[in-house]
């Protein structure tokens, strides 16, 4: 009983973590904890996903076109994560493009403050995946599709899979470096059998909502990006960091989508 109220924790702490949603106040909250929590990052996914896809669905109802929907949707999952992964994205695209000396890739990371790099690199992956998303929701064939707006879910959960696999590959760069009480948790490298629960979390919501013969696509670039992403930060910074897994989790959301939107125009 004890081990399954530890999960029911750390499920809460990733929730905690990776959202904007309250959680209870009698939710323990610890290093270990945090370190289990990393299982739980695609089901952290699934809820962002839902609850973008819930927006999607009323703005469809309320506005005429598919554009919309997309942007509302978008909105809604940066709301509801507070730009969590986003910062991570814009940071690491500072650090990574403007500066070749890794000790001073890993100060800009500090850096609360958003450069050139960082601000066309969030917009670029903002604009991809409003018109990725786009393309999905303007599917005519709504019936095989069961109903676009979960594409919002698969991407969510898959790319957060993408984040709990770079913990498994790389070790956290900072080891050796002062760093915030908020980051310590994740240096520590996740379990093979738990990275097998976030993978399976995955699987069942790709089996669900895609079709078949998209899934070997699917899976295969999501996890080329994933290793390309992890090897591109092990020469740079001889690890991954906090806003590593923040441009993962983006990159390979963005990836997905583009997936689903080739099943889509493959339909039309």
């Amino acid at each position: 009983m004890t081990a399954i109220a530890d999960e029911v924790h750390a499920f809460g702490n990733a929730v905690m973590f990776f959202t904007r949603i309250r959680v209870p106040k009698q939710l323990r909250w610890s290093d270990e904890l945090m370190q289990k929590a990393a299982a739980w990052y695609p089901a952290v996914g699934v809820i962002v996903g839902s609850c973008g896809a819930l927006a999607a669905w009323l703005a469809l109802a309320v506005f005429p076109g598919y554009a919309m929907a997309a942007i509302v949707a978008t909105i809604a999952t940066v709301l509801i994560t507070g730009a969590f992964h986003e910062d991570g994205l814009a940071d690491t695209c500072d650090a990574l493009f403007g500066a070749t000396d890794s000790r001073r890739v890993l100060e800009i990371m500090k850096d609360s403050r958003i450069g050139s790099f960082g601000a066309a690199g969030l917009i670029l992956a903002i604009l991809a995946k409003v018109s990725l998303l786009t393309i999905v929701l303007a599917s005519s064939d709504w019936a095989r599709a069961g109903s676009p707006v979960m594409a919002l879910v698969v991407c969510h959960t898959v790319s957060r899979t993408a984040s709990a696999s770079v913990l498994r590959l790389l070790s956290y760069a900072r080891a050796n470096d002062s760093f915030g009480a908020k980051s310590k948790p994740m240096a520590t490298r996740i379990s093979l059998l738990r990275l097998l629960f976030a993978v399976t979390t995955a699987g069942v919501v790709i089996g669900v909502f895609v079709s078949p013969r998209r899934i070997p696509l699917l899976v295969g670039l999501t996890a080329l990006t994933t290793v390309m992403m992890a090897v591109w930060f092990r020469r740079r910074i001889g690890g991954y960091t906090g806003d590593c897994l923040g441009a993962v989790q983006q990159i390979t959301e963005i990836v997905v989508l583009a997936v689903l939107a080739a099943e889509v125009s493959a339909w039309n």
